[in-house]
């Protein structure tokens, strides 16, 4: 198949998953922040995915943001980082 001496294992490729960890002090705003963040991210990665699927396009930025902003999570999320500054 490949060349002499190539073996399937020797074309794997090998995925390296990194995490960062910063630990804070409990704090009810950066943990309400975070899970409105959380939210955010599944809901926005949820949307490319299904306009993907269904579409063959990607979704760039700009859509995302059109089709994301008059949803409950985005409003929340705003309206809280609005309310905090």
């Amino acid at each position: 198949m490949g060349g002499a001496g190539a073996t399937s294992s020797s074309l794997k490729k090998r995925v390296v998953m990194r995490t960062e960890q910063i630990w804070l002090k409990p704090n009810k705003t950066l943990r309400k922040f975070c899970h409105l963040s959380k939210n955010l991210y599944n809901e926005a990665n949820y949307l490319i995915k299904q306009v993907l699927r269904e579409q063959g396009l990607r979704l760039r930025y700009n859509k995302l943001y059109h089709h994301l902003k008059p949803r409950r999570i985005i409003g929340a999320f705003l309206q809280n980082l609005r309310n905090r500054l």
